[in-house]
């Protein structure tokens, strides 16, 4: 009787083990799986924010941008919130990857007009070696930018911080030097 309590003893031991051992490795999928999602996001709006659009996208926007001036300007319909409408090109680069929330901002803050502005003054961007690196609760990313057109080049260090939601979605993005690089896309 001592022996068959014994074997069942380590029989409930050892299943509790493996029971243990599968919820250990499921919690590091899960937290790599998550990781991973984040730092997708992180880099598709980092990218989609410094790759140059084309003439279709441009003028997509300005269409729009026009419409809805004129709209305004002639009050046929209340945009007291003076919202712009974006072209969809736009918003499948960005909403997807934000917070409903960090979107509504990212469009106040005008950060979005980069590739937009890029295009207006005949300049190039090109973004190489995209890191990105995950801290305690926030991701650093750091990469190099070249801004170019006929006559120059300009490589200029990109480096920000991205913080996300506990979908992986992106809901505060910081560029350090984001009034050099605006700068030098105007000049």
């Amino acid at each position: 009787m001592k022996i068959m309590k014994k074997i069942i003893n380590k029989k409930i031991i050892f299943f509790i083990f493996v029971i243990l051992i599968f919820f250990i490795i499921l919690s590091i999928y899960y937290i790599s799986k998550k990781q991973n999602i984040e730092i997708e996001n992180i880099q598709n709006v980092i990218e989609n924010i410094f790759t140059s659009i084309d003439d279709s996208e441009y003028y997509e926007f300005k269409n729009l941008e026009n419409e809805t001036s004129q709209v305004i300007e002639n009050n046929k319909i209340d945009n007291s919130k003076g919202e712009v409408i974006f072209p969809n090109w736009f918003n499948e680069k960005f909403q997807s990857h934000m917070t409903e929330t960090y979107y509504k901002e990212f469009l106040g803050i005008a950060i979005y007009e980069i590739p937009i502005l890029s295009y207006v003054n005949n300049k190039s961007l090109s973004l190489k070696n995209l890191t990105i690196e995950k801290k305690e609760n926030y991701y650093i990313f750091n990469g190099e930018l070249l801004i170019s057109d006929t006559k120059d080049k300009n490589i200029i260090k990109l480096e920000g911080t991205v913080q996300t939601s506990k979908k992986g979605l992106v809901n505060y993005l910081r560029i350090n030097n984001l009034y050099r690089i605006v700068k030098i896309i105007k000049t």
